[in-house]
């Protein structure tokens, strides 16, 4: 699945699919000469059905290998969206799969709009 690196107005396009899951995300680093970035292969895992969700779309941070120095100090905001988890997820980890062989987690409790802020 291709990850699209549009304006927030052309996310509702036909050949990105209805039912997304959309994080918006603050990463706050532990000194200003860490970079950010966000690898491809990252996906939200249901925790009641195993099924995963593949990111389909970015905003405000670059794909693995590109990366960029946090906006500010204080943290650095960027969105992520997702195909549709299905109805009967109640929670999901949000992981990021790096080459390296490591994984990134983030539990969170399922809502019904599907739209989340992370690390606010």
């Amino acid at each position: 699945m291709e990850i699209h690196k549009h304006p927030p107005e052309a996310v509702f396009q036909p050949n990105i699919p209805e039912g997304q899951v959309m994080l918006k995300l603050l990463y706050r680093p532990g000194r200003m000469d860490e970079v950010v970035q966000i690898w491809p292969k990252t996906y939200l895992l249901c925790g009641d059905t195993g099924h995963r969700s593949p990111l389909v779309w970015v905003h405000g941070i670059p794909l693995a290998p590109q990366w960029r120095f946090p906006a500010s100090p204080d943290g650095h905001t960027f969105i992520l969206l997702f195909t549709a988890l299905p109805r009967q997820c109640r929670h999901f980890n949000v992981v990021e799969e790096v080459p390296t062989g490591t994984e990134r987690y983030i539990g969170v409790t399922r809502n019904r709009m599907d739209v989340y802020e992370i690390g606010h």
